[in-house]
C-alpha cells in the first residue's frame, strides 16, 4: 500500500503546519501513514531538482494555499536531500522505496507532457543525449545509493506513455514534438514511442546505468526492479503495454512506418539495439 510522498516533504516546512490523526491529535504524518498500514513510499529524483533544500527561498515563497495553490503543485519543492533523508527513515522502518528517474521538464503551456528537452540538451544528438542520461541517471541514483537506500523500484520517467524526452518549443513558443520518420534514420535525438527503437534505447540506458551503480557498490541489482510509468487512461496504458511486451521481434531495432519496416535506427547503439526491452522492465503501470 503505497503513497507519492514528495509534496508532504515540503508541506512540512510551512510555518505553523501541523497533522493531525482522526480525532484531532497532532501527529507526525509519515509515521501515521506507517501505522495505519502503508508500507511503500515514492519519491522523485529529477533532473535539475538542486540537491540541497534552498530553506531561504522557502521562507520567502508564499506558503499559502491561495487558490489551491497547495493541490495544483504550485508549491516550490525541496532539494534532493529531503527526500533522500526520508526514503532512508522509511526503509529503516521496512517500508518499500520507489524512486521515479525525471528528465522531462515543464513549460507554462498548453500541452505539456512534462517531457520537454531541457534547454541544455537540446542541441545534441540522440547518442549525445544517451550519454547526458547515462551520466545523470548514475549521479540521481547514487544520492540514494549513498544514503544506504537501494530502490525496490526504480521508475523510467513520470507518466510517460508518449514517450519521454520529445517536447520542444517552436518558433512562435508553443509546444511542437520530435516525432515520426524525421527522427527516425538519423542521429537527431528523440524519445518519442512513433521512433520506437529510440524510445526504447532510452529506457535501456536508464535502467543498464541503475543496475551497473548497484553492482559497483555490492548490492544485489536483482532486488531493485523497473517500471515504466503511465497515465490513467486505458488505451494509452494498454498500447505502451504492447509497444514493450507484444511488439514485433525487431522492433528494438528497426524503425516501422504504418506497419513495414523501414530501416534500422543505426544513431541507437548496436549494444543497445540487441537488447529486448521487454526482458528489462519488470513493472508497467
Amino acid at each position: 500500500v503505497g503513497a507519492c510522498v514528495g509534496t508532504m516533504v515540503r508541506h512540512q516546512l510551512v510555518p505553523g503546519r501541523v497533522w493531525l490523526d482522526y480525532d484531532g491529535n497532532r501527529v507526525d504524518p509519515m509515521k501515521f501513514m506507517i501505522d495505519n498500514g502503508f508500507n511503500a513510499i515514492r519519491v522523485f529524483a529529477a533532473y535539475g531538482k538542486p540537491y540541497e533544500t534552498d530553506l531561504r527561498a522557502i521562507e520567502a515563497d508564499n506558503n499559502s494555499n491561495y487558490d489551491h495553490k497547495e493541490s495544483h503543485y504550485q508549491t516550490m519543492w525541496t532539494g534532493i536531500d529531503r527526500e533522500v533523508e526520508l526514503a532512508k527513515r522509511c526503509s529503516g522502518e521496512g517500508m518499500r522505496i520507489v524512486v521515479t528517474i525525471q528528465f522531462g521538464r515543464d513549460k507554462p503551456v498548453n500541452g505539456n507532457w512534462h517531457e520537454f528537452v531541457p534547454d541544455d540538451w537540446l542541441d545534441l544528438t540522440y547518442r549525445q543525449t544517451l550519454a547526458k542520461i547515462d551520466t545523470h541517471t548514475r549521479r540521481l541514483i547514487s544520492y540514494y545509493l549513498d544514503a544506504g537506500v537501494q530502490p525496490d523500484v526504480v521508475i523510467i520517467e513520470n507518466e510517460a506513455d508518449s514517450g519521454l524526452l520529445f517536447q520542444y518549443l517552436d518558433a512562435d513558443g508553443k509546444m511542437a514534438c520530435r516525432a515520426g520518420r524525421e527522427y527516425a534514420l538519423n542521429d537527431r535525438a528523440t524519445g518519442h514511442y512513433s521512433v520506437w527503437p529510440k524510445c526504447a534505447g532510452y529506457i535501456k540506458r536508464e535502467i543498464l546505468s541503475v543496475r551497473d551503480e548497484l553492482v559497483r557498490r555490492g548490492m544485489d541489482p536483482a532486488r531493485t526492479r523497473f517500471a515504466v510509468h503511465t497515465t490513467g487512461n486505458p488505451l494509452r496504458a494498454r498500447s505502451t503495454f504492447d509497444r514493450i511486451f507484444k511488439n514485433k521481434p525487431d522492433a528494438d531495432a528497426v524503425y516501422y512506418q504504418d506497419g513495414k519496416p523501414v530501416g534500422v535506427v543505426e544513431a541507437v547503439p548496436e549494444d543497445l539495439r540487441a537488447l529486448k526491452i521487454d526482458r528489462m522492465v519488470d513493472i508497467i503501470g
